[in-house]
Parts: structure tokens; C-alpha cells; sequence
């Protein structure tokens, strides 16, 4: 009997053991959150099928990237992320169409004279071919097809997958933190509107330094110092709303630092879809601006923006 004790404790610490080290493992097995990074390019390709489009980008490198299906439970949702995430597949399919030209797709068209100063476009295919256009109509039907194609994606890598940002996704987790539909439209809209205005300085400081270029590149080469960095644009960020939000600030406050948005709710998300949205804000600014217009800080992420 006794034998048979030891025995069965034996087996038993083994086995207590063995459970021990794996939940031991488990609970230190650190949880590594999937990398996220930019894609910039423009969509060559669309397959349906598996919900993918091929993405060429500046270096000439392809990428595949899957676009989230888009499929909510509340049909809010599905309205705020139709306008606030951008193109879908049917919308690239579209573009595509339009794009197509000698067997290739169209990626860039630039604008230009001839030599006796006759406006020509110059239509850059994904093969490396350039298309020589004297059409306006055909060339801004490219260039509006190419609104859609051309992309600026935020993607996470799910073991090796590329998957677009779901901003339906974002949406409903933003409404399980208690933020309603109405204060969402406005976070997307300031936001956007803020990134935008920043954008537009930046271009200006780039045009500015582009007239002062000889001279900066004569006080380059004689002290040797390198020439201006533009920063990157500056921009406040919906998570950056969010945040501000749940640590007590209120809509007011954001308005003041950012300005009126021009969507200021659910109903006018839907006009925009329609295409029947009067979206002047206030006294007809947006953004930033707008808040300078009654006399906020005018600021996005701290930097001024320049308005009219």
C-alpha cells in the first residue's frame, strides 16, 4: 500500500508540475501587438475574389494589401466608415477601369507645353511606358480616377498579411469607450480638416524654399550646412481627439483649439454621400481656420497654420 502511495503522489507532483510551467509559459509569453506602417502608392490591380488590390509604389515595389470587407452591425457604422475610410473595392475596380491604357495602368499624368506652348499631358504607365495626351477631357478624367487609386493606407501586418485599416473597426471600439456617433463625426472631421490645413502649409514652406533655392544652394556649398528639413505636416489625430475627450475636455473646447468642423453630425455625413451637403462651417472657414476666424488658438499638434 504504501508503494502504491508514493507512487500515485509521485505522478501526482509530476503532473502538478508539468500544468504549473505551462500556465508559468502562458503568462509570461509576452503578447506582441501586429507592426503598423504607411503604404503609398497607387492601386494597379484589384482582385475581389480575396479582397486584395496590388499597390505600386514610388521605388517600383508591389505590394498586396486586403481591404476589411466593411461588414457592421449598426448601420451608422457602416454610413461613418463609408465616408471617413476612403475607397472601397468597388470604388478601385472603378478607377481601374478608367485608368487603363495599351495594356497598362495609368499612374501619374503631369501637365506640360509644346514647343509652340500648346497645353499636353504626359501620362505615366505602370509599365514605365509615358503616354504623350493633348486631350484636357481624357487627361482630367485620368487625374480623377487617379484621386481614387492613388493611396495613403495605414496597414497592419497580420503574419505577413497586409490588412488596411478598418475605420468601422476603430468606430465601434471608439463607441464601446462611450463616445457617441455625433462626437465622432466631429473628432473625424477635425481632424481631417486639421491634417489638411497642415498639409497645404506644409506645400507653401516647400514653394517658399523653392524660390529661395539658388540662394540657399549658394549658402550650402560655401558653409557646407545642410539645407533646410521640411517637417513632416503637422496634423491633431483622431486617437489625439479621443484622448483629450476622455480625459475630460469637452466639444467646445475642441472647437476652440481646432475650430468648427464642416460635418458636424450624422445627417450631414449622409448629405455628403448624397452629394446634397452644404458643408461651410461657421462663417464659411473650416478647421483650424476657423477657430483663428473666432478667435481660438488656430493650432493643429502646436504649429499655426497660415490661413486666408
Amino acid at each position: 500500500m504504501k508503494k502504491s502511495y508514493i507512487l500515485t503522489l509521485v505522478i501526482v507532483l509530476v503532473l502538478s508540475l508539468g500544468l504549473t510551467g505551462a500556465a508559468f509559459a502562458q503568462e509570461e509569453a509576452p503578447t506582441e501587438e501586429p507592426p503598423i506602417s504607411t503604404i503609398e502608392g497607387v492601386v494597379i490591380a484589384v482582385d475581389e475574389e480575396a479582397g486584395t488590390v496590388d499597390i505600386l509604389q514610388e521605388d517600383g515595389t508591389i505590394v498586396t494589401v486586403a481591404i476589411p470587407e466593411g461588414d457592421y452591425d449598426h448601420p451608422i457604422t457602416a454610413l461613418l466608415a463609408e465616408y471617413f475610410g476612403g475607397a472601397g473595392l468597388e470604388d478601385y475596380v472603378l478607377a481601374l477601369e478608367a485608368l487603363e491604357m495599351d495594356g497598362s495602368v495609368v499612374v501619374a499624368v503631369e501637365e506640360g507645353t509644346d514647343e509652340a506652348g500648346n497645353p499636353i499631358w504626359e501620362a505615366t504607365l505602370a509599365d514605365g511606358s509615358i503616354v504623350q495626351l493633348d486631350d484636357a477631357d481624357t487627361a482630367q478624367a485620368l487625374l480623377d480616377a487617379l484621386e481614387v487609386a492613388a493611396v495613403d493606407l495605414t496597414v497592419t501586418d497580420n503574419e505577413g498579411v497586409l490588412t488596411a485599416e478598418d475605420i468601422g473597426e476603430q468606430i465601434e471600439e471608439y463607441r464601446a469607450m462611450g463616445i457617441g456617433y455625433g462626437e465622432l463625426v466631429k473628432i473625424y472631421a477635425i481632424a481631417a480638416e486639421s491634417q489638411e490645413a497642415c498639409a497645404a502649409e506644409a506645400e507653401d514652406e516647400v514653394a517658399e524654399q523653392t524660390e529661395d533655392g539658388a540662394a540657399e544652394d549658394a549658402n550650402t556649398a560655401n558653409t557646407g550646412d545642410a539645407a533646410p528639413v521640411i517637417e513632416e505636416p503637422c496634423g491633431v489625430t483622431v486617437d489625439e481627439l479621443v484622448a483629450m475627450l476622455l480625459n475630460g475636455a469637452d466639444m467646445g473646447e475642441l472647437f476652440r483649439l481646432f475650430g468648427k468642423p464642416a460635418l458636424l453630425g450624422v445627417g450631414h455625413v449622409r448629405q455628403a454621400l448624397d452629394g446634397t451637403a452644404d458643408t461651410a462651417a461657421g462663417d464659411g472657414s473650416t478647421g483650424v481656420c476657423n477657430a483663428r476666424s473666432r478667435g481660438g488658438k488656430a493650432s493643429a499638434n502646436g504649429q499655426d497654420i497660415t490661413c486666408p
